[in-house]
Order: structure tokens, then C-alpha cells, then sequence
């Protein structure tokens, strides 16, 4: 909303601006499809801007009383004037991952590959196969009345890369003149169009920089993967150029239009440097990422980072409040060392419920942002069977935590909390820390400080419980979300068995 308070005359110019170049893409190329009610719910476009983007040129198509614009023309306006989700993520998670991973060297991500089966009705199982970094396929197949597939793939992205040489410093001084959009499919690797219109899709722009680099006579080559900026993970298209035995990735139309938007600034931060470290390969040429029986398939990819390494010897460490190692882990740890008999069984469920409070989250951000009734309905069963999952893993804690912990006494006070539910505040406490960390809100030293002060509760808390001080409160279910649970924990080798869970 505060985008849509600029002075008129200021939008007005941008986006003149915007749909002068966009009149670049011939009408024949594009396909009107959107309304003004999907203009808003899929590129939060509201009425008065389209009207002012209808005067300023921008192509539409009058039919059955109404307008219908290009998918393409709206993505691209949502992206260059901030509205939606793909502009946020280009403003502030993009960046903010690129700062975090250029001061740490390297980070290691957990992307969670979420598909929904599109016809239930299909049959008892749904076979899905998943193109993950590295350029594995992953098969599964689950049940068709189920939740849908989720599989997490980490990788780790490297945040120090080699500077190039003349070269292909001059290969890419080639597009200092594009700008980049997304174009239709059948402009998106036309070399000559984007040559022609200085239009740039990140597709044609690999294409292009790969074909100029050889013709130059350096190494180079094609990629297509995702961007990894927590909290989801988007594809994309880039060219990596060979310097010595090492690819080194490189996206110059991309960084300069970050640096138009004011997002990346310093002398650091120019056209020719790598952008390397929140990318990760999949293949030389763009895949369908999922597929289900065989037919493509939307997927969603929230992801958050699992681990930063040690800063470079030439940077300073990153800032307060960057979760560079797992609290969680750490924790545990702790209290082993502090004497509490922790069953190994216990960390993997603890991990497990980081993911699952990962999860909601996301989704009850989407929940909070959508406008669209169908799809809020949607997200609210989705929020619901993941709170189920968080409840079944809070009780299994419970459950593996009580036999080496029970008190004979029941003459001392009970804890306030049980151990597992003082888990789930944690793992929700890391996920608040590190998402204003990420985005340099300013209450993100006070997040830090709160998760401090949690864990030296939860630390106070056990040692009351060695010390016979204090007891385990009476097991029970707090919320009863069904009659009877049952959950399945992975132990630390991976196999999984049942445990039962009574309300």
C-alpha cells in the first residue's frame, strides 16, 4: 500500500516509463487472459493502476465488457513498480541472502518440495518425480488421499567466487543497455530479438552470455536451477563462465536491475561480480521441476537456511541474530553435557518439528496475504493438518523424554511447561529471530535477545528437573485435534516406526 501513495506524477513517469518498453514485445506474442479481478488476486494490481498503465499505452483487449491483459505485461509490472510476492523476494530476501552468504563464505539450505496431488480421484497412489539440485531425479510415490509429497533437498551455495577475466568482463559489459523481464515463450531464447529490443528474459540472457563467451573463446555453459533466499526458493536461468576449474555463475542483467531498485548498493556490488551464492544448478536447461504421473505440476518450495560456515578471513562476521548454527542442535547438546539423560530418538523429532513450524509459518503468511476465498480455504486446512503434526510431535517428545526423566516424587512442583512443548517455542522463537535477521528489521536484536533468554529458561528448567527440584507435569494433550493420533518419528538413521500417542 505504501507504493500506491507515491506522488502521482512520480508513478505516473515510472510507469510510462515501464510500458514503453513493454510496447517492445509485439502483439501477436501476447495472450490476453487476465481480468481485472486476477490483475489483482494473482499481481496485486488494483483498478486506478491499471487505468493510469491503459493510458500510458500499455496493450489491452476489450471484450465482453471488459479489459484482458497479458499475463506476461502484468507479471513484469508487478515486478518493476513492487507489488506481490516476486517483487518482495527480489527486494529483500534476494539481497539479504547475497550480504548473508557473501560475509559467511557458504551456507547450507533445506528447500522442501511441496506438491498436491491435481486429481484425486485419479487412482489410490500418485507417482511424483522431482528434478533437485545436482541434477538428481527423485521418485516417490505416496498415497492419493494424503496430504500431497513433501521432500526436503539441501544444498549448499558457495558465497566466494573468483573474478573474471577481460574477457568476459567484456561479454558481459554486452548487456549493460537490457533490461530484464520476463518474456513470452516464444521471445524467451530468440537471441536476436533480445539483441534487437534490449529486453531480457533470464533464459535468453544464459543463452546469450554462453553463446558471446565462446565466441570469445572462454568456457561456457547454460544453467537453470533456483534462486535460495529463504523463506522460499524460486527457478531460474543463468550462463556460468569457466575461470581456471571452477564455473563460475554470472547474471549481470539481474544485479543491475537490483541495483535500480536500490536494493544493492557499493562499490562491491557491480555487474560483473557472481552471483553465485544464492544460486544452485539443476540442469543446463530449464526442467519441470516436479511432475505428477508424468504431467507437470505446480510446485512451492519454502526453504530456510540449516547452516552458515565460517566467515571469510576477509570479511567481518555476519550481524546478531543470523542463526549460523542450529539452536535447537545446540541445545540438546547442552543439556547432555549439563547431565540430563536425553535420548538420541529425541533430536530427529526435534528436527522434524523445526520443519513442520517452518511450514506453518509460510503457510500462514500465504493465509494472511491472500485475497482469494477458494484459496484461503485451502491454506486454512493446510494450517490445520500441520498443527495436527505439530502436536503429534510435541506429545512424541513428551513420550521418549519421560522414561529417563519421570521423578519418584510427586511432593515437588511441576514445571510450568512440558520439555516438548518448550521445544516448539524454541524452534518458533529461531524462525522469528532469523526471518527479521534476514530482512534487517529493527526488532531483530530484541528476537535474538528473547531466544537467548529462552534457552537459558529451558536450561534452568532441566537442571531443576536433575536435581529433583522440580517434576515432568503430568503427561496429557493440551488441544485434542482427533480421537486418536498416531505419528511416525524418524529415529537418527532414518527408518521410521509408530509411536503411539492417547489424549
Amino acid at each position: 500500500m505504501a507504493q500506491e501513495n507515491k506522488p502521482g506524477d512520480e508513478l505516473a513517469l515510472q510507469a510510462r516509463d515501464l510500458v514503453g518498453k513493454l510496447r517492445r514485445i509485439p502483439v501477436t506474442s501476447r495472450r490476453f487472459v487476465e481480468d481485472t479481478q486476477s490483475a489483482y488476486e494473482r499481481f496485486r494490481l488494483r483498478p486506478g493502476l491499471l487505468d493510469l498503465l491503459a493510458e500510458t499505452g500499455l496493450p489491452i483487449e476489450r471484450r465482453d465488457g471488459q479489459d484482458w491483459y497479458d499475463s506476461h505485461d502484468l507479471a513484469n509490472i508487478a515486478l518493476h513498480l513492487n507489488r506481490g510476492p516476486l517483487a518482495v523476494a527480489a527486494r529483500r530476501f534476494w539481497p539479504a541472502a547475497l550480504r548473508q552468504v557473501d560475509a559467511a563464505g557458504s551456507a547450507c539450505y533445506e528447500i522442501e518440495y511441496q506438491l498436491r496431488c491435481p486429481t484425486p480421484t485419479h487412482g489410490p497412489t500418485c507417482r511424483y518425480v522431482l528434478a533437485v539440485p545436482g541434477g538428481r531425479l527423485v521418485e516417490r510415490v505416496v498415497h492419493a488421499d494424503g496430504p500431497g509429497l513433501r521432500e526436503s533437498i539441501r544444498t549448499t551455495v558457495n558465497g566466494s567466487w573468483p573474478a573474471l577475466p577481460a574477457a568476459a568482463v567484456e561479454v558481459l559489459d554486452e548487456t549493460r543497455d537490457f533490461d530484464f523481464v520476463m518474456l513470452p515463450s516464444d521471445l524467451r531464447h530468440d537471441v536476436g530479438f533480445i539483441q534487437e529490443s534490449k529486453l531480457a528474459d533470464c533464459a535468453g540472457v544464459a543463452k546469450l552470455l554462453a553463446l558471446r563467451a565462446r565466441a570469445a573463446g572462454l568456457g561456457a555453459r547454460r544453467s537453470f536451477g533456483l534462486i535460495v533466499a529463504p523463506p522460499f526458493a524460486v527457478e531460474h536461468s543463468w550462463a556460468e563462465i569457466r575461470v581456471d576449474d571452477l564455473w563460475v555463475p554470472v547474471d549481470p542483467v539481474l544485479i543491475r536491475a537490483m541495483i535500480a531498485w536500490g536494493v544493492l548498493s557499493g562499490p562491491e556490488w557491480h555487474p560483473n561480480r557472481s552471483i553465485g551464492s544464492i544460486l544452485t544448478r539443476i540442469a543446463e536447461k530449464g526442467v519441470h521441476l516436479g511432475t505428477h504421473e508424468g504431467q507437470p505440476t505446480h510446485v512451492t518450495m519454502p526453504s530456510r537456511l540449516v547452516a552458515g560456515h565460517s566467515p571469510r578471513p576477509d570479511r567481518p562476521p555476519t550481524t546478531a541474530g543470523n542463526p549460523t548454527d542450529d539452536p535447537a542442535t545446540t541445545l540438546l547438546s547442552r543439556l547432555r553435557a549439563d547431565g540430563l539423560a536425553i535420548p538420541a530418538d529425541v533430536d530427529p523429532v526435534v528436527a522434524r518439528l523445526q520443519q513442520v513450524n517452518q511450514t506453518l509459518w509460510d503457510l500462514e503468511d500465504a493465509a494472511r496475504g491472500t485475497p482469494d476465498d477458494h484459496r484461503l480455504g485451502r491454506l486454512k486446512r493446510d494450517i490445520d493438518a500441520y498443527n495436527v503434526r505439530r502436536a503429534q510431535l510435541v506429545s512424541a517428545i513428551d513420550e521418549l523424554l519421560a522414561p529417563a526423566l519421570a521423578q519418584p516424587t510427586s511432593r515437588v512442583a511441576p514445571l510450568s511447561c512440558s520439555l516438548g512443548t518448550h521445544f516448539d517455542r524454541l524452534t518458533v522463537a529461531v524462525l522469528r529471530s532469523a526471518t527479521l535477521a534476514r530482512v534487517d528489521d529493527p526488532r531483530a536484536d530484541d528476537a535474538a535477545r528473547q531466544l537467548t533468554e529462552l534457552i537459558d529458561a529451558i536450561r534452568a528448567d532441566a537442571a531443576d528437573l536433575r536435581q529433583a527440584r522440580r517434576r515432568l507435569p503430568l503427561p496429557g494433550v493440551h488441544k485434542r485435534y482427533t480421537a486418536q493420533v498416531r505419528h511416525v518419528v524418524s529415529d537418527a538413521s532414518s527408518k521410521e516406526h509408530d509411536v503411539a500417542v492417547t489424549p
